[in-house]
């Protein structure tokens, strides 16, 4: 082989090789490039998850301090609520109660009796509206059924016109409040005891229209 021919042939391997390397050398690189783009996205997802779970932990502690402070404030809300339940009921006697102090003011050498008792039944008038006025009920009707519910019996007694278990006289009112018992009220109530009459045969008794009668 002359000298051209193995200058052309070592050309010809060097050809092939520089090619080799242009097509096969550089597939490692490009799957590197793309692993390395991968790892890159990859990060990238990691970074956002952790400042989403991040955002979503203080959205919690923040919600979490909100209803404890809803809690507290509720609670402090319900205790206020509870304490000062009665305010408008007692700024409502206030009147009456200074009522009450003018009339015990009054001279004691005052013989104007029937003024002092209709200045009083004003005033009990003025307490009976304002309690009527926040939702007090009496109970102090008869000559009605006894209501377990509402009554509470003292005695009972006898009357023949009247119905049995039936409501005669009110020991001490009773009272609701909005519908609710606060205070039973306690009565009186009729109960019919058959009396029977034993016959006493051969028995004289005295006649009480005939004065001296003998008893036999």
């Amino acid at each position: 082989m002359s000298s051209f021919e193995q200058y052309r042939h070592r050309q010809k391997y060097r050809l092939r090789r520089a090619r080799y390397q242009m097509e096969v050398l550089p597939q490692p690189e490009r799957e590197d490039a793309m692993s390395g783009a991968i790892l890159e996205n990859l990060k990238r997802i990691r970074e956002r998850e952790i400042r989403e779970t991040q955002s979503l932990k203080d959205m919690f502690l923040r919600s979490q301090a909100d209803m404890d402070n809803l809690r507290k404030r509720t609670a402090r809300e319900r205790e206020e609520t509870v304490k000062f339940a009665n305010e408008n009921l007692i700024c409502s006697l206030l009147p009456i109660l200074d009522d009450f102090e003018h009339a015990w003011k009054t001279p004691e050498s005052s013989q104007d009796l029937p003024t002092f008792q209709k200045g009083i039944s004003l005033i009990y008038q003025q307490l009976i509206k304002v309690l009527d006025e926040s939702g007090l009920e009496k109970i102090d009707d008869v000559d009605t059924p006894f209501d377990p519910k509402n009554h509470e019996a003292i005695t009972t007694e006898y009357h023949e016109d009247k119905p049995e278990n039936y409501v005669t006289h009110i020991i001490r009112k009773g009272y609701r409040m909005k519908g609710r018992l606060i205070r039973p009220a306690l009565v009186k109530v009729n109960k019919k005891t058959e009396k029977t009459e034993t016959p006493h045969h051969g028995t004289l008794r005295p006649n009480p229209n005939i004065k001296g009668e003998p008893l036999g």
